[in-house]
């Protein structure tokens, strides 16, 4: 059974939330605060529902401080609801974002589609492709040997376009690859733009522009010229 973490200030939204989730068959945990608890208190989940207007200590901050020490997924759940405020929460690292007032059946398929993603296993475990090599399981990558720092997201990206070279992708259907859920909005959807742009600042720094710009499609990764 799958445990859930779900952190928010308003006591009616975490009693709403655990219900509704356990019908589910998931094992839920409510925390009203983050501000006074550890790294450790967030480990052990499948999936952490994380509000971002809390006192003391808001989602995105405690989002940067367990980002790289918690794999799962980890959604924002928030009554910000402006498409800036989307996009943020994305490019901050947040695997989704649901805006209040939510509707429960979007919520339950859209934690259900996240927990999902994470059981499904790659392989083979490494891919090469042109001096680049992607290490399937830990999601590292590699240019000729040297690691190339990557947020889960422009990783994501990379592997997608590498796994079939020289097909073209839409933004949608970049989207849909890394998040595994449809997009809700263009604001959503250009946060791709941006990832893209920081993978390339990347790449540069070896010599390499492998992915290509469709103009009025999308992206694809052609063969590098070393």
């Amino acid at each position: 059974m799958e445990k859930i973490l779900v952190i928010d200030d308003d006591e009616e939204i975490l009693k709403l939330v655990k219900a509704c989730l356990n019908k589910g068959g998931y094992l839920v945990y409510t925390m009203d605060a983050a501000h006074s608890h550890t790294i450790e208190d967030f480990k052990g989940y499948d999936l952490l529902l994380l509000d971002i207007m809390m006192p003391e200590k808001d989602g995105y901050e405690i989002l940067s401080e367990i980002r790289d020490r918690v794999s799962c997924p980890i959604i924002f759940l928030s009554a910000l609801s402006r498409e800036d405020e989307k996009i943020k929460g994305l490019l901050a690292g947040a695997d989704d974002y649901i805006a209040k007032p939510f509707n429960i059946d979007e919520l339950t398929a859209r934690v259900k589609a996240h927990l999902r993603r994470e059981k499904r296993t790659a392989a083979p475990k490494t891919l090469d492709v042109d001096g680049v090599t992607f290490y399937l399981e830990s999601k590292e990558l590699y240019i000729n040997g040297q690691n190339v720092p990557l947020t889960k997201y422009e990783y994501k990206i990379c592997e997608v376009l590498a796994q079939s070279r020289n097909k073209v992708f839409t933004k949608e259907e970049v989207y849909n690859s890394v998040y595994d859920l449809d997009g809700d909005s263009d604001a959503q959807i250009r946060t791709i733009t941006e990832f893209v742009y920081q993978v390339r600042k990347k790449f540069a720094k070896h010599g390499l522009d492998p992915i290509r710009t469709i103009w009025g499609v999308g992206y694809k990764w052609e063969k590098l010229e070393q």
